[in-house]
Formats: structure tokens, sequence, C-alpha cells
């Protein structure tokens, strides 16, 4: 077959032609249709279709899976050393009302040295109440435990002479590490006054003179 003419060989007018088409329309790519027959089928159900699930053959390894070792139950004992050494908490006059598994209430009376200079209580003692309060309920399985983060919300004030009251519960625990949230209300009409959630972490228990010797 002659080579179509270069583009500077054209005269005045004339234009390169087209090249005829290699197969007729309709006519399979002989390639291409070896290359469909070659291509692996999906066989795949459809969306919606069952799949047949068979049981694993005797003999056959099963993969093992491995069950959370129960957590141990309330330990008042646990709770009670634990007050005797809590000198902050004591110092600025909370008082324990309840102590139970994963839950524990605690008050506090807001007297003349717990007020700021706006005449409200003083935030930080709030949250000291708060805090007291997660401590006991996350720590009720008698496992050491302590705070990894923590935050709180001031929903109103509170005054000289309220008694406020923190509730505090365990919602979740996985591993060595939990969930408690605490309310902070003022005892005389049931207002809230702030909303904490503790993320808290399981630690070995600490060292005793005892063990140091």
């Amino acid at each position: 077959m002659t080579p179509p003419a270069a583009s500077g060989d054209l005269g005045p007018g004339e234009t390169v032609p087209s090249p005829a088409p290699r197969f007729a329309p309709g006519e399979l790519v002989p390639w291409l249709s070896a290359l469909d027959d070659s291509l692996p089928q999906d066989t795949s159900p459809l969306e919606g279709a069952t799949l047949a699930v068979t049981a694993p053959e005797p003999g056959s390894p099963t993969r093992q899976t491995r069950e959370p070792a129960p957590l141990p139950g309330f330990n008042l004992g646990f709770l009670e050393d634990q007050w005797d050494d809590d000198q902050a908490s004591r110092h600025i006059g909370v008082e324990i009302r309840l102590l139970e598994l994963d839950h524990a209430v605690f008050s506090l009376k807001i007297t003349e040295h717990l007020v700021n200079g706006h005449g409200i209580v003083h935030g930080g003692y709030i949250f000291t109440l708060a805090d007291t309060t997660f401590a006991y309920a996350c720590n009720s399985r008698g496992l050491t435990t302590v705070a990894a983060g923590v935050d709180i919300t001031f929903v109103q004030a509170a005054y000289l002479g309220d008694v406020l009251v923190a509730d505090a519960r365990v919602r979740a625990n996985w591993g060595r590490s939990g969930i408690t949230d605490v309310q902070v209300t003022r005892e005389s009409d049931g207002a809230l006054v702030a909303e904490f959630r503790g993320r808290s972490r399981q630690i070995p228990p600490k060292a005793t003179p005892t063990a140091l010797a």
C-alpha cells in the first residue's frame, strides 16, 4: 500500500486522505475478543443474595478469641483507706454521702474561705468536689485508678451557705480506661451547677513504705 503523502508534498487545496477502517461495523476486534475470553469472570452474588456459610472442617485451626477478665466487685475497705489519706478533700470540708459500686455521692458546704472576689464559689472548689467524687466512683472496685483527663462545664454560680452535692457514675470501662460522669447540684433546689466528665486510667498499686524497704 502506498503511504499517504506528507503534508509538505500536498498541492494547494489538497488534503490527506483518511485511512480506510480495518474492521467492518459490528465486527469484533480479534485481540479484544481473545482478551475478553481470557479475563476472569465475576461470579460474585448480586446485592441481597444469601451467601452460603460452611462450617470449618474437623481438625482445621480455629481463631482463638480472648474474653476480657471480669472486673472485681465493690471494695469498701479500699475506699476507706483512700479517704483516710485524702487530706485535700477533707481539708476543704468535702463529706461522703454514698459509696457503692461504680457510684459515689459527696457534698460540700460553701463557707467563707471557698468564696472568690465576685462573692460566688471559686470554680476550683466546685471542680475539686466533682473530681473527688469521680475518684471514689472509679476506684470503687479496689483497682488503683487516677484521672487521665477531665472536662467541666460551669452552668451557674453557687453562693456562701449553699450545699453542693456531686453525684458520680461510671459510664464505661474498657481495658484499663474508663469514663465517669459527675453532676454537681445545689441541694436546696436541685439546680444544676456543673457538669463534669472524667477519663480514668488504672495504674499499678502505689508503693508502700514496706515495699520500698
